[in-house]
């Protein structure tokens, strides 16, 4: 029963809890084991840029992003683990004065890398913590690739055999499986695909091995050194070499089926997505070649040479130059989507730009570069907020369904529909939130123009009123729901620019047309708040899931029934009046609503129908009715959707569980 208990637990948080964060890792060079460099993922539409971490040299390695952390290495001897969200270092592993060039692959909380030191390293991707190592003799710039338990790299040391071997050892222990001896050093990285491990060599051949055994299938001749290695897609391997030439070849038989000639060497893993291939050369190009024929079907030309390996994404393609600058291209036409460009190597030196190749998990782009930066790049600019703002790096951005906007000094947005920000958004340009005021573009923005809760911190009035544009927002626009410690909590319909300022003698709460006023010796303005006070920073920090919770000053204690001897019809009507709303309040208050506004509402039109104010009674009564009428609708149609979504919630359930219990069976049948 417990062993079925945390099964189920497990299909049921991989579904409902996992969500882009299982789905969207970078987790070996080049995106997968076949190198393909495309995910389905999103990526950023502009160089907005999140963070960026400062290591102590060039970062030539290629990051990888796992469950929103970012692995890379640095020439300053580390391996970094980086939190995806803020850029803030996790742990480092030295290994010891030796650069870290190779680029890491992560599978099951292992992080695999090489290094100058001539070790290659398992450590706890958690921690940093040492696993295994392995002492190979000779250099390793070569990306491993992981499947089946299994980890494959090569080695790199000139004149030694030992420097040109091609490794296969147990991923959890490092014990060594098989070896293969090419005709030189390595520098490429394997591909596995098909029963068979796919590198190239300095020997200018690139191989086919068994996976298994390491025996040579087939092997196929470039006319110079092969440097990154090969792309597996459908059936075929593009291969790159420096004789200025990117092979396709049958990734059975090592059979050619086409070759493209670019102006001087190519030094990159091809990617191939949309039925193109895209590989750039020293010659400052990037290319896209149609995939079946090699023809060319755009070019785009850099200010230097390139030999970033493509990422592609969300129809863009992404690379680097060592003309210091990080590209995104539109991958149909090849025109420029955006660049950034980064800064010169400090200290002076070999300078070329950018060399790593691009990671990109949910919207997330990180990428190396010989200003010893690595840089994180967002789908959102939303660097002006704090607070308890939805991290998106991390949220489904194409279903926010409880997205927040905060900045802690002045407000908080929290909406209350789902929003689809999947096609980024600049909100530091379109959303402005300051002391007294909170106000979205919606023309720039029309996926924000939602149902909200506003809050307005700070403020000193003592009963405040809600303004849409600068006038009295209407009942139907805007619904305060409290006003306690200096924060103003109220509802809207939908985005322009609301603020607050003090409700003026002749009117109360929230409304669109003044209403006649008693006189200020009959009926003085309540004071929700006596002496609000400025909301703490440090003790108080709204999150996206609390709530403020109503903390009104009582109001007097006042009888809610007509004033006795009532004889005019004016004054018979008023009394109708606030006894219809004393009535709807008892009601809407069973429920367990909040409902201290319209009690106040209905004490000012108490006072008013003593008075003999008839009007002000009535208007006073009146508002107070909208009020509870607005919240008993918002009961009743919680109750109801509630209600409808009943039967959909059993019926997801029950597929749910068949679902896992056929899983369940399938799973236990295939290890027996």
């Amino acid at each position: 029963m417990f062993s079925a208990r945390v099964f189920f637990l497990g299909v049921f948080y991989c579904l409902f809890f996992c969500g882009n964060a299982c789905a969207s890792n970078w987790t070996t060079r080049g995106y997968d084991l076949n190198h393909s460099g495309y995910t389905p993922d999103y990526a950023p539409k502009a160089a907005y840029l999140l963070w960026n971490y400062t290591t102590e040299d060039i970062v030539y390695s290629s990051p990888v992003i796992v469950d929103d952390v970012v692995y890379v290495g640095s020439d300053d001897y580390n391996v970094y683990a980086l939190n995806a969200s803020n850029g803030h270092k996790i742990w480092n592993y030295s290994v010891g004065s030796n650069w870290v060039d190779g680029s890491p692959a992560v599978v099951n909380g292992i992080v695999y890398i090489g290094a100058s030191s001539k070790y290659f390293y398992a450590l706890n991707a958690t921690t940093g913590a040492q696993v295994w190592n392995f002492s190979a003799g000779a250099y390793i710039y070569s990306a491993p690739a992981i499947h089946d338990g299994v980890v494959f790299f090569g080695t790199y040391l000139s004149g030694n055999p030992v420097g040109r071997m091609v490794y296969a050892f147990s991923a959890t222990n490092g014990i060594q499986i098989w070896n293969y001896t090419t005709g030189d050093r390595i520098f490429s990285s394997p591909a596995v695909a098909n029963g068979l491990v796919y590198i190239g060599s300095y020997d200018k051949k690139f191989y086919a091995l068994n996976e298994t055994t390491g025996a040579h299938v087939w092997n196929f001749t470039t006319g110079d050194w092969i440097y990154s290695g090969g792309t597996v897609h459908d059936g075929v391997v593009y291969v790159a070499s420096r004789d200025n030439t990117t092979y396709a070849l049958n990734a059975t038989n090592g059979s050619q089926i086409w070759n493209f000639t670019t102006g001087w060497k190519v030094l990159v893993f091809p990617a191939v997505a949309y039925g193109l291939v895209f590989v750039n050369s020293m010659d400052k190009n990037m290319y896209a070649l149609n995939e079946s024929t090699g023809a060319q079907v755009w070019k785009f030309t850099c200010g230097d040479m390139t030999e970033s390996s493509p990422a592609v994404a969300d129809g863009m393609v992404f690379f680097g130059s060592y003309d210091y600058n990080l590209y995104a291209l539109n991958a149909s036409t090849g025109e420029l989507v955006w660049n950034y460009t980064t800064g010169p190597r400090p200290g002076g030196g070999g300078n070329h730009g950018v060399l790593s190749s691009p990671a990109i998990s949910n919207g997330l782009l990180v990428v190396g570069a010989y200003d010893h930066n690595v840089y994180a790049f967002s789908l959102m600019n939303a660097t002006d907020f704090d607070g308890g703002t939805t991290n998106f790096v991390t949220a489904d951005v194409a279903n926010l369904s409880d997205l927040v906007i905060e900045n802690t000094r002045y407000g908080k947005i929290t909406f209350s529909e789902p929003v689809n920000l999947s096609g980024g958004a600049d909100l530091n340009a379109n959303i402005n939130i300051s002391y007294d005021s909170i106000g979205i573009n919606s023309t720039a923005l029309p996926e924000l123009n939602k149902l909200a809760v506003l809050q307005l911190y700070n403020l000193t009035f003592a009963n405040p009123r809600v303004l849409k544009d600068g006038s009295a927002c209407s009942p139907t626009d805007c619904t305060i729901t409290s006003y306690t410690g200096g924060i103003l909590s109220f509802t809207i319909t939908g985005f322009s620019t609301y603020s607050a300022d003090e409700t003026p003698a002749t009117f109360v709460g929230i409304g669109s047309t003044p209403s006649p006023s008693p006189s200020p010796s009959a009926t003085p303005s309540p004071s929700p708040n006596p002496s609000p006070s400025p909301k703490p920073s440090s003790s108080y920090s709204p999150s996206p899931s609390q709530k403020v919770s109503p903390n009104l000053s009582p109001i007097p204690s006042l009888s809610l029934s007509p004033a006795g001897g009532v004889s005019n019809s004016e004054g018979s009507e008023a009394a109708a009046a606030v006894s219809r709303a004393s009535a709807l309040l008892n009601r809407v208050q069973a429920s367990g609503v909040d409902v201290s506004q319209a009690k106040q509402l209905l004490a000012l039109a108490q006072q008013a129908l003593n008075n003999g104010n008839y009007a002000a009674a009535n208007s006073y009564a009146s508002q107070a009715e909208n009020v509870l009428n607005a919240k008993l609708a918002a009961v009743s149609g919680v109750v109801k959707s509630r209600a409808a979504g009943f039967d959909w919630f059993v019926v997801v359930g029950v597929v749910i569980v068949v679902l896992a219990v056929v899983g369940a069976y399938w799973f236990y049948y295939r290890k027996h």
